[in-house]
């Protein structure tokens, strides 16, 4: 799989599994990381104080209207973007605010 946040996270938890993982990305050198290098690295969380709940509204409130993203998929998504912050203590970032 390519090194892309997409490919790199899964790599990451496959090899702390010890597994082996081989990456291998097609672009050329300088130019890898596909869109990841354009999202200005940015990693979506929630914040600890704020609930699943509160998270699922606020992005039906971005969704308006739409049915797309799907309630299902929204709530998936903010599971998600709770175990980011876990994540990236884990390899190491640090709090901002210590």
């Amino acid at each position: 799989m390519g090194y892309s946040f997409a490919g790199g996270a899964p790599s990451i938890a496959t090899a702390d599994k010890d597994t082996q993982v081989l990456l291998v990305e097609k672009a050329p050198l300088d130019a890898e990381c596909g869109n990841s290098r354009y999202a200005a690295q940015h990693v979506i969380v929630v914040k600890p104080e704020k609930t699943n709940a509160e998270a699922i509204e606020y992005y039906k409130a971005l969704r308006g209207n739409n049915t797309n993203p799907s309630d299902e998929t929204i709530a998936s998504f903010v599971k998600g973007a709770r175990e980011n912050i876990n994540c990236m203590k884990f390899l190491g970032a640090k709090d901002p605010k210590q």
